[in-house]
């Protein structure tokens, strides 16, 4: 595992020195590469396992994990009896001030983000219809984790050992651009390092590590010799 300190040394290596106060300092730059890696692509090492989700009664929003970054699925925690719907945040709103008989059957869902009163960005879950009893395990939610800004420099940055070598590069390029206040050359270098080497490996090493996502699901069907067959029992392969 990479600390913040080895991806500091990065910046100052790469600088000749560090990087100016005024834009932060070093830890500023290893963040904002951080953010961009997240970015970069639909990582499956930044998958979430299920989280379940409180419902507080009478509160229409729900709090999503601090480290949200990327909606994957949610489900009822009784799925037998009640189904989630994603829907927009105006779906939302329209269904609050309409007059339509609340349906038991369906929770309709959107997320959306606020400043709270520390002026930090959270990520909330919309729903409706308003919950009339709270309950700690209603949804469980499966999602993407984003990158959570650093301040320790003794910190180990939690990502895999295959990713490191991409994120000191990230740190590197936008050490160089901040300092040297080239926007345009700081677009153009991680345009190359999207389409670049140590970029293809990582995806390649991000996707190996569940080579296939097992049968495809619905009600297609394949036909093969004249006799029908659910696509149920082929496997696909990312």
């Amino acid at each position: 595992m990479v600390a913040v300190t080895q991806l500091l040394a990065h910046v100052k290596h790469t600088l000749g020195g560090q990087v100016s106060n005024e834009l932060g300092g070093s830890i500023a730059v290893v963040n904002a590469a951080g953010r961009h890696l997240h970015s970069m692509h639909s990582w499956l090492w930044a998958s979430k396992a299920s989280t379940s989700l409180t419902l507080t009664t009478g509160s229409g929003q729900v709090l999503l994990p601090d480290d949200f970054g990327e909606y994957v699925t949610m489900e009822s925690s009784n799925s037998l009896v009640r189904r989630t719907q994603m829907v927009t945040v105006d779906e939302i709103l329209r269904l609050r001030t309409s007059n339509l008989p609340l349906d038991g059957w369906v929770t309709k869902a959107a997320v959306n983000w606020y400043l709270d009163d520390s002026s930090r960005t959270q990520p909330v879950l919309e729903i409706w219809p308003t919950p009339t009893a709270s309950d700690t395990f209603s949804l469980v939610l499966f999602y993407r984790s984003r990158w959570v800004d650093l301040s320790d420099d003794d910190t180990i940055v939690r990502i895999p050992p295959f990713m490191e070598p991409l994120l000191m590069e990230l740190c590197r390029t936008f050490a160089r651009g901040w300092e040297g206040e080239d926007q345009a050359t700081l677009s153009d270098r991680l345009a190359n390092i999207q389409q670049g080497p140590i970029m293809a490996a990582c995806v390649r090493q991000d996707g190996a590590s569940q080579s296939n996502i097992g049968p495809m699901r619905g009600g297609l069907m394949y036909y093969r010799r004249g006799d029908p067959e659910h696509l149920d029992s082929y496997t696909v392969t990312p």
